[in-house]
């Protein structure tokens, strides 16, 4: 299956999923999606999640959603070479074997290796965090419940300012009670940031941490 796409929305696409992806394992990796007409990437540390969607040409469309795993440093050399590659490019994947990345530019093609997890009975570890993100970043752009106060890391605010968009353009944030934050930063970028438990924060800090405290 091999999707076209221009290599500029390519690097926006990782460029931003990368913010959210630790060096680190477990959680060093993307889970990507082939849809009909675009490829979604998810990352996530486990606290924050976020979902970038890659406007493609898939051929053949598939007729279900074809997911795959990557390295971040497989994304990330695929990154480098995005970035020196004008006009399209294209990815094509095989299930259990690799995501390979091809441009126009003299070089061999890269391929990070497919580490998606399948199960023979059930569903395994990939299967149910690839729903339980698609899930979870669904759920929260479509609750429209009253907002509330709610404290959150700073830190994922900074990336948010850091994800690539067209210049100008602010995040759109939904705050829900004790629920995850949901993000969107233009019509590509999605991200939820569990909040931080308001009591617990106290105790961990000390007095006058919470706003509102004498």
């Amino acid at each position: 299956m091999k999707a076209t796409i221009e290599a500029k929305d390519l690097v926006r696409a990782l460029d931003n999923a990368l913010l959210f992806c630790p060096k680190k394992d477990p959680w060093d990796h993307a889970l990507y999606t082939f849809h009909r007409d675009r490829v979604t990437i998810i990352t996530s540390d486990s606290y924050a999640t976020h979902r970038e969607t890659c406007p493609a040409g898939v051929d053949p469309p598939p007729d279900y959603p074809e997911s795959g795993k990557a390295s971040r440093a497989g994304l990330e050399a695929i990154l480098r070479r995005a970035k020196a590659s004008p006009g399209e490019v294209t990815l094509t994947y095989i299930s259990g074997v690799s995501l390979t990345y091809r441009d126009h530019l003299e070089g061999e093609d890269l391929e990070a290796p497919d580490l998606y997890q399948d199960a023979d009975i059930g569903d395994s570890w990939d299967d149910i965090n690839l729903s339980a993100f698609q899930e979870l970043l669904d759920d929260r752009k479509e609750d429209h419940r009253e907002t509330h106060r709610f404290m959150v890391d700073t830190n994922y605010l900074g990336k948010l300012r850091q994800l690539r968009a067209k210049p100008g353009i602010a995040a759109d944030v939904w705050v829900f009670g004790d629920a995850p934050i949901f993000a969107r930063k233009g019509p590509w970028s999605e991200t939820v940031i569990q909040p931080i438990d308001r009591e617990r924060h106290a105790t961990k800090n000390g007095d006058g941490v919470l706003w509102g405290e004498k």
